[in-house]
């Protein structure tokens, strides 16, 4: 699955689309910015790594259905939070609906 696609199918489980496209000139690739404001930030690269903090990395199947694919994100964002009470309410909306309890 391409980021434009997963950035197209976040919009329609999030109400205001916190997610923005970058490019890292170093990885030569482009990446989704999850906007977590977690104490982790989430990058999605278009090879389905995903780095956050600390020097955090994780393969993503880009390959999955996007429901799967938002499951499995929110886990990520979860796990972003590090176990503090404050996150992108976005996320935490999505996190509920998928019952994923967080904070």
């Amino acid at each position: 699955m391409r980021l434009q696609d997963i950035m197209k199918a976040l919009s329609s489980h999030l109400v205001y689309l916190p997610v923005s496209m970058r490019y890292d000139k170093d990885c030569d690739q482009f990446f989704l910015d999850l906007e977590t404001r977690a104490k982790s930030d989430l990058l999605l690269y278009e090879d389905g790594t995903l780095r956050g903090r600390y020097n955090y990395e994780k393969r993503m199947d880009l390959e999955q259905g996007i429901k799967d694919l938002v499951v499995d994100l929110c886990y990520e964002f979860k796990r972003a939070m590090h176990g503090r009470s404050y996150g992108n309410p976005e996320w935490i909306n999505l996190c509920r609906k998928n019952e994923i309890y967080v904070t």
